[in-house]
């Protein structure tokens, strides 16, 4: 598989790093150590590059005492390589990206996505936030089915807002970096720390 293919060469260049990814840790809990780690999600958007839908990513991270410092997502699919080192800013296709200075919500793109865990009680939950930001007055509500390709399009100002429930690490490490660098905000729902 992809991944396991990446991480096995890795390994090779960078022992003293572990690897963290969807494919690494399908019948183990995923757990981020202070240990250099490379997290890798060798397709964020599997079900439309299944359905192929140009909307999926290769997202690559190294994260050092559990935080994201260096990240790339590559959207093929378009062209467009977002990229960003901590503290020298965030970049796509080399240009210089920086959040929406919007702050209106009738001005205000919100994206999401429904998640694969699919029991009446999640569904009905997630419904009731998407029933709340559409009631206050967003201007549009969007699902692209990435959550590395939502979180750019917030990094590079296209979009404001965006919230799911239940991503993993190696969905989100490599855009934290980019959309922080970006000059976003990333925090769990409820409003911690990530």
């Amino acid at each position: 598989t992809i991944s396991l293919t990446t991480v096995a060469a890795w390994q090779q260049n960078f022992p003293e790093c572990s690897f963290l990814g969807e494919e690494t840790c399908q019948d183990e809990v995923a757990e981020m150590t202070n240990k250099p780690t490379w997290v890798v999600d060798p397709i964020d958007g599997t079900a439309n590059f299944v359905h192929k839908v140009p909307y999926s990513a290769v997202c690559i991270a190294l994260c050092i005492d559990r935080q994201p410092v260096v990240g790339v997502v590559n959207v093929a699919s378009l062209g467009e390589m977002f990229t960003a080192v901590q503290g020298k800013g965030a970049f796509l296709n080399g240009k210089r990206i920086q959040v929406s200075e919007t702050s209106r919500a009738e001005e205000s793109m919100a994206l999401t996505e429904m998640g694969s865990q699919r029991s009446e009680s999640i569904i009905s939950h997630r419904l009731d936030v998407i029933n709340a930001y559409l009631s206050s007055n967003i201007q549009a509500m969007r699902c692209f089915g990435a959550c590395a390709i939502n979180m750019c399009l917030i990094a590079s100002g296209k979009a404001e807002i965006y919230f799911e429930e239940g991503p993993h690490a190696w969905d989100v490490a490599a855009c934290t970096v980019i959309l922080r660098e970006a000059g976003g905000i990333v925090t769990n729902t409820d409003g911690s720390a990530l």
